[in-house]
């Protein structure tokens, strides 16, 4: 039997009291199971670090790894992505990066996954996002995924 990959969700949080449980329960929800979380967060001034803290005490043993990241000064978001990142394990063989204000579908990472199986040249994997308002109980703001097309 081979093992499952392990799989890396980076959560980019500042100021995020409002929406983080929703997007920390997403991750913790999903139907892959070999995850390590890291949450990288950009000196937050309104409790963010308090709520992941309480979170990750409940339910560290979820997760294979799970490393809560803060500074003293705030850096901005591709600062805080580079640290997100650096705090990765060596055996992560791929990477999520969410922020603090999104959710994860329930099968988003076995999906990936599944992906990745059936694609053994993909090195960047993403998917359709579907927005919502304040939480996804509240309403739809579309109701199909939209699609971003480069050319």
């Amino acid at each position: 039997m081979e093992c499952e990959k392990l799989i890396s969700i980076i959560v980019i949080t500042y100021n995020s009291r409002a929406t983080i449980l929703d997007t920390l329960d997403s991750i913790n929800r999903q139907s892959y199971r070999n995850i390590e979380l890291v949450i990288s967060d950009d000196h937050s001034t309104d409790g963010t670090v308090e709520i992941c803290n309480q979170w990750i005490a409940q339910h560290t043993s979820r997760f294979s790894y799970v490393r809560l990241l803060s500074i003293d000064c705030n850096t901005g978001v591709s600062a805080n992505c580079n640290r997100g990142v650096k705090a990765v394990s060596l055996e992560a063989e791929w990477i999520k990066l969410i922020a603090g204000d999104d959710m994860l579908m329930p099968d988003c990472i076995e999906n990936y996954i599944d992906f990745i199986d059936n694609h053994s040249d993909a090195r960047v994997v993403f998917s359709d996002i579907i927005s919502f308002m304040n939480d996804i109980k509240s309403g739809f703001i579309k109701s199909k995924p939209s699609r971003v097309q480069c050319k």
